[in-house]
């Protein structure tokens, strides 16, 4: 009960500071948001910052996020899954009525909806429960919400105090859900998660084809990211599958002989190959490339992790499984960037 009041006083805390810091900077929004214009311009269109903050860009989309709860909620983290959708309902019920309330013009853009932000809102609600159970991850959640925020600011889709403010709903909508859940204690099951997973993708599946013009970040994100989901996701179910098998059937796990030449090689060579593709891409001219590179790094370098906590627990069936996949969905990651990277050199904007 003492750590429940004492995480409550620091979301309100959080709030305030937000909200105060959105009425400081409300007299500066116009000027904030030249300033980022006559970067943009001078920088052009193709520049690394801008990729940066593309990479940032899915995270303040509500169904992107759903997914990832999905996800959570399949790995195990039901309750978790559970307070990011709530959260995402009550930041829904309460920013809409503010928006039209309000009625501020966006900066760069004939819309009416700009205060506040609900993407800042969307993403400020996906970190939140990750800071309350883990206070380590706070610079991660604060650095998540600042690119989130910048990339509004910065074209011209919300002023910079829209910004501060959708963050200060986000964080009241998750300590709301966080209410919630303590006087709430059902928990779905598994088998719910990945159907509501399945269902989102096809939802968004259907409406991208009846409006090819609209902008689903869902697909996009699965085509790059998908694979490394899919990789977190079995690297997590397979050594209980193979526990449970194992009980079930009596079997007696085979020591593995630890040290083995084999065993060592194929983890140093994951490693020494994810650290050359997540770092090396960021300094090549290569737009379309570069982010399912760096996603065929991290894929290299969890696999070696999964790899050597599977080797110490005594489960070679799931190491097989695991080198496979994850070779696997490295090959698929490279093969879902190739067209549009393609398209991308034919159209000749690859070159900063």
């Amino acid at each position: 009960m003492k750590v429940l009041r004492i995480q409550g006083l620091v979301l309100f805390l959080v709030i305030a500071a937000l909200a105060l810091g959105a009425v400081l900077i409300h007299p500066y929004d116009t000027g904030i948001f030249h300033y980022f214009r006559s970067f943009a311009s001078r920088a052009g269109k193709y520049h690394l910052i801008r990729e940066v903050l593309e990479m940032f860009r899915p995270l303040g989309q509500g169904d992107v996020i759903l997914m990832i709860a999905f996800g959570l909620g399949l790995c195990g983290a039901r309750r978790h899954a559970l307070h990011i959708i709530i959260g995402l309902a009550v930041m829904a019920i309460l920013i809409t009525p503010v928006k039209i309330g309000v009625g501020r013009e966006r900066p760069a853009f004939k819309n009416f909806q700009s205060f506040p932000s609900g993407d800042v809102a969307t993403v400020a609600v996906f970190v939140t429960p990750f800071a309350c159970l883990a206070p380590w991850s706070v610079p991660a959640a604060v650095l998540v919400t600042g690119g989130v925020a910048l990339e509004r600011v910065y074209y011209g889709r919300h002023y910079a105090s829209d910004a501060l403010a959708g963050a200060g709903f986000g964080v009241l909508s998750a300590a709301l859900a966080l209410a919630v859940l303590q006087r709430w204690r059902w928990r779905p099951k598994r088998h719910w998660c990945a159907l509501a997973g399945l269902l989102l993708v096809t939802i968004t599946a259907i409406a991208s084809f009846l409006r090819p013009g609209g902008a689903f970040y869902l697909l996009d994100v699965l085509r790059v990211w998908g694979p490394l989901g899919m990789f977190l996701i079995l690297a997590r179910l397979v050594p209980t599958w193979v526990r449970k098998h194992r009980t079930n059937s009596g079997l007696i796990p085979q020591k593995m002989a630890r040290g083995g030449v084999g065993s060592r090689l194929l983890r140093a060579a994951g490693l020494m190959g994810g650290c050359v593709l997540v770092v090396v891409p960021w300094f090549m001219p290569v737009f379309g490339l570069r982010i399912p590179l760096v996603v065929m790094g991290l894929l290299a370098l969890f696999t070696a992790h999964v790899i050597g906590r599977l080797k110490q627990r005594n489960h070679p069936e799931s190491i097989l499984i695991m080198t496979v996949f994850g070779f696997g969905c490295a090959i698929l990651s490279l093969a879902l960037s190739l067209i549009p990277a393609i398209h991308a050199y034919r159209n000749a904007i690859l070159t900063f």
